[in-house]
């Protein structure tokens, strides 16, 4: 299999870099909000309310994976598609399974509403989280599908509970980007990943 190329060095894809199969780490064209910052591939929210990730979908792969680890004492963190700087913030649904703290299992679906939760982090109380989410077709003229695995422990990681999120974005839309936001403080560290094969 060939060296991945670097995507920030301008070099162009040869045909057997195209056809490797995978995961390719993305650097994003370019992040925005108050916090937010790029190092390469690397993207860092510290005490951010929302974040515009730009130039992360393309039509060099079908399906992308998103890798996060955050902290915030203020509420969930959710997502919403880009195209160019421009959010949609219409048409988003989902079903969610919670196992937490002997509750048991509870399980809601929501359809129309404004974006997809990410991170389930709780309001009142600092949580630690970290998540993968598997975004499918993005940057093609048809529904978006989402499905995210989330691990939240509260109180320095003494209470950990999991959350399945299953959801889309139901316009026939081409995206480019991902917007990152919360009703509080957002700090953490994420990268997202072309999927190939």
């Amino acid at each position: 299999m060939p060296t991945p190329p670097d995507f920030t060095n301008g070099t162009a894809l040869d045909a057997a870099s195209l056809n490797a199969v995978g995961l390719w780490r993305i650097t994003p064209t370019a992040i925005s909000g108050t916090g937010a910052s790029l190092s390469g591939a690397k993207i860092t929210l510290t005490t951010c309310t929302a974040a515009k990730i730009s130039g992360v979908f393309s039509a060099d792969y079908e399906n992308y994976f998103l890798v996060g680890r955050a902290i915030t004492t203020t509420g969930d963190i959710y997502a919403q598609f880009m195209v160019g700087t421009t959010e949609t913030t219409t048409n988003y649904n989902y079903a969610m399974m919670q196992a937490y703290g002997g509750a048991g299992v509870t399980a809601v679906r929501t359809a129309g509403t404004t974006g997809l939760t990410m991170f389930a982090m709780g309001a009142g109380t600092t949580a630690y989280c970290s998540a993968t989410v598997d975004i499918f077709a993005p940057q093609l003229a048809t529904a978006t599908l989402w499905q995210c695995t989330n691990n939240r422990s509260d109180n320095a990681y003494g209470t950990p509970a999991n959350y399945l999120w299953h959801g889309n974005q139901s316009d026939n839309t081409q995206f480019t980007g991902l917007r990152l936001f919360s009703a509080g403080d957002i700090t953490g560290t994420f990268y997202i990943y072309g999927r190939r094969g």
